[in-house]
């Protein structure tokens, strides 16, 4: 429709949950049990394309570094879109340090 064609959102701050997945059962975590779910391409090219910029990026889960290809799709999708991004983080565990995540995430800047 003409509004989502021409008319793209802007964020101060957008959180995207990338992923249930996690290798950890903390006691503390809100998100409940792990599950083997991600964030899939199709939504990333549905969503993303609507984005005009996000002044701030946090990606969360689960564990977002168990969903390397998220990552990679994500970025390769903002910046194929030409979208704003003025600061990226990410909201992990610290236990995994996924070398093709953090190459994504560095695209950034």
């Amino acid at each position: 429709n003409y509004f989502m064609e021409y008319q793209k959102l802007n964020f101060s701050r957008l959180v995207l949950e990338i992923t249930r997945k996690c290798n950890l059962k903390c006691a503390h975590c809100l998100r409940g049990d792990a599950q083997d779910i991600s964030m899939s391409t199709k939504i990333i090219d549905q969503v993303i394309p609507q984005i005009n910029a996000a002044l701030s990026l946090s990606l969360t889960g689960g564990e977002p570094m168990l969903a390397p290809e998220v990552i990679e799709h994500l970025t390769a999708s903002v910046i194929c879109n030409n979208i704003f991004v003025g600061r990226v983080g990410m909201i992990c565990n610290g236990t995994i340090l996924d070398e093709r995540a953090i190459r994504s995430i560095k695209a950034f800047n």
